[in-house]
């Protein structure tokens, strides 16, 4: 594949593109008008680098069993895809992140025992195996294209049920936002997993709102104006209502706080909308608590009342026993309410996620989107199509429209007419030349 320079198009009242040479560079005349900036219009990718952030605190083990459980509903519904499940590039990653903090270069003092507790950097946002083996020991997330290449033996669902399968020992103050943020900074450890070409999902399943420190005071020793060395810190310091969070009673119109001993939910929409600059390319969806209602009780803890936040939703086990609750996700709910990409939040107060699982795979299906051009494109818009590959960053090659190639047998595009597209218009690749597994294309148009 050579480096071809970008060839301007016309759409024709055929509804098929026309390719017409590169307009003249500007020269350093006064009257010299510089051409336009071309726009994106859409990406039609192949690829989906998909990331589950899982807590691993004391109270999560029967959650991720169901959630593991479910896991095939997710696939089956991701299965509706044009062209079928997407090339993937799967991780899990705690939430665990010990005592560590946005705005502090180190971890705060250790919580609990070894091993059972909050400490140092936690799991440091590295992706986890859980109790996946996987063929090569560098290895640290799934692989699996459309063309049968995979890195992991046995079937995806049950390599995520081992994968995820990360236990009930780690820390307490749960920061999933922090721990995305982390593990898509570019640790050396998690090299590989994102690539330019590949639409971004992130997926969390908790049963506490994200507690993402931006101070290692949120951390400090038990008592005074903090109050309870507890995780209710995350709620009286991460969220604001109209009554004071530490107050007992109930409480409403809750949102996010200003970032202080907790981090502000803004910076981690942004980074991870910034990743790649379109959202229409990015997805945030969880499976936490329900964002109300809000109630701050007591509750009995080694004999000593303590300040507390009510659960949000509970249900019982089929086989009986104490109910299984979570607490109300209110900076989840308030993330993916106001995220620019796509968003889907689901309950996980059942002891059966199938149904969220499904739903989320819906959203995975609407990131990845269909041929349908998202806005209609006059037939005065000059576009023009590139296929790219992340094996090959620079590299472009320009598709010609299959009306002009006179039945030579070359990849080639068109743009037609279909009243089942919101715009009307549906773009169609045609690929004669099987594509690379990493292989990815932009339809762009000028002002």
């Amino acid at each position: 594949m050579s480096k071809l320079p970008a060839l301007f198009l016309t759409l024709a009242a055929s509804g098929c593109f026309i390719i017409e040479p590169d307009p003249v560079p500007c020269s350093n005349t006064p009257t010299c008008v510089p051409p336009p900036e071309p726009f994106d219009v859409m990406t039609v990718t192949p690829n989906l680098d998909l990331l589950f952030v899982i807590d691993d605190s004391p109270t999560m083990q029967n959650k991720q069993v169901s959630f593991q459980a479910a896991f095939p509903a997710l696939l089956a519904r991701l299965s509706a895809v044009e062209g079928g499940v997407p090339n993937l590039h799967l991780a899990v990653v705690s939430s665990d992140m010990g005592t560590s903090a946005a705005g502090d270069a180190t971890p705060g003092g250790s919580i609990g025992g070894v091993g059972q507790g909050c400490s140092g950097f936690g799991k440091a946002g590295l992706f986890q195996l859980g109790q996946a083996t996987l063929p090569d020991p560098d290895d640290r997330f799934l692989l699996q294209t459309r063309g049968g290449e995979r890195n992991f033996e046995g079937t995806l669902a049950d390599t995520f049920t081992a994968m995820s399968a990360l236990g009930a020992s780690g820390c307490g103050f749960e920061q999933p936002l922090a721990a995305m943020t982390a593990s898509l900074s570019g640790p050396a450890e998690n090299a590989g997993f994102l690539r330019e070409g590949a639409n971004l999902a992130v997926i969390v399943l908790s049963d506490e709102d994200d507690c993402s420190a931006e101070h290692t005071t949120l951390f400090g020793p038990d008592g005074g104006p903090m109050g309870t060395l507890s995780s209710f810190r995350c709620f009286r310091f991460g969220v604001e209502c109209d009554q004071a969070t530490d107050t007992l009673g109930s409480k409403t119109n809750c949102r996010p706080a200003a970032a202080t001993h907790v981090a502000g939910i803004d910076p981690f929409a942004s980074f991870l909308l910034g990743l790649k600059g379109d959202p229409t390319r990015v997805m945030f969806g969880a499976i936490v608590g329900d964002a109300a209602p809000i109630e701050v009780e007591t509750k009995l803890v080694n004999n000593q009342s303590q300040i507390a936040l009510k659960a949000s939703c509970r249900y019982t086990p089929a086989a009986g026993g104490e109910d299984v609750t979570a607490d109300p996700g209110v900076r989840f709910a308030a993330l993916a309410d106001s995220f620019e990409g796509i968003s889907r939040l689901e309950s996980i107060c059942s002891e059966d996620l199938t149904a969220a699982a499904a739903n989320l795979g819906d959203a995975l299906v609407e990131l990845m989107g269909t041929s349908c051009l998202p806005v209609t494109i006059s037939n005065e818009t000059n576009c023009f199509v590139e296929d790219r590959r992340d094996a090959e960053p620079g590299i472009v090659n320009v598709l010609q429209a299959c009306s002009t190639l006179d039945g030579v047998g070359a990849n080639c595009f068109a743009v037609a007419s279909d009243p089942t597209c919101g715009s009307g218009q549906r773009l169609s690749i045609s690929r004669p030349i099987p594509p690379h597994g990493d292989e990815w294309s932009k339809l762009r148009c000028l002002e």
